[in-house]
């Protein structure tokens, strides 16, 4: 609630206040809401990373990381570029690459169907777009469900994977190196 009083002479015909008025206003405050995910060590043993679909391989990056989703962007081609460089696009203003990883992981051309989303994300200072099956989803894990035995997969993605979790419904996820992954996309 707001402690200003308007006269009856200052109000305006539809009950909205005056701008001269609405500089007056102290602003609310908030109560923060109580975090219901448990107590503060459960919290801290847990990572927060975005998740997404590419074939068949539930990839992951920190939630450090920003990621944007772009629906309309043309691609333009970019020729005797690396094998899994699709091409490039804009996006607020910067010319970024596209990049297949379909094509980085199994070396097999992928039809880049209408329903595959564009994901840009921000490493460092620059950017770099992936296709995805699936919008990213926020996914949150915790050291117990590390999955520590060896696993039969890609030498390529072994290579840029620091973490692999397994969910309770069984499902892997491969936690990506950002960086890392990124660096050696534009290298292949």
């Amino acid at each position: 609630m707001t402690d200003i009083e308007i006269s009856s002479s200052e109000k305006q015909d539809s009950g909205l206040i005056l701008p001269s008025q609405a500089l007056s206003i102290k602003p609310a405050k908030f109560k923060p809401l109580s975090d219901q995910s448990g107590s503060d060590a459960n919290r801290t043993n847990q990572q927060k990373l975005n998740g997404f679909k590419v074939g068949n391989l539930n990839l992951m990056v920190s939630a450090t990381i920003n990621c944007q989703i772009n629906l309309n962007s043309k691609v333009f081609p970019m020729p005797n570029g690396a094998p899994s460089l699709v091409g490039v696009t804009s996006h607020k203003g910067n010319i970024i690459p596209v990049y297949s990883i379909h094509k980085y992981l199994t070396d097999t051309e992928v039809s880049l169907k209408n329903n595959l989303y564009l994901l840009i994300f921000k490493i460092e200072e620059s950017y770099v777009a992936i296709y995805s099956d699936t919008l990213p989803v926020r996914k949150q894990f915790s050291t117990s469900q590390l999955k520590s035995d060896s696993l039969d997969i890609n030498k390529k993605l072994k290579q840029s994977t620091s973490n692999v979790y397994q969910e309770n419904n069984g499902e892997i996820w491969f936690q990506l190196d950002g960086g890392n992954f990124f660096r050696q996309l534009s290298k292949h």
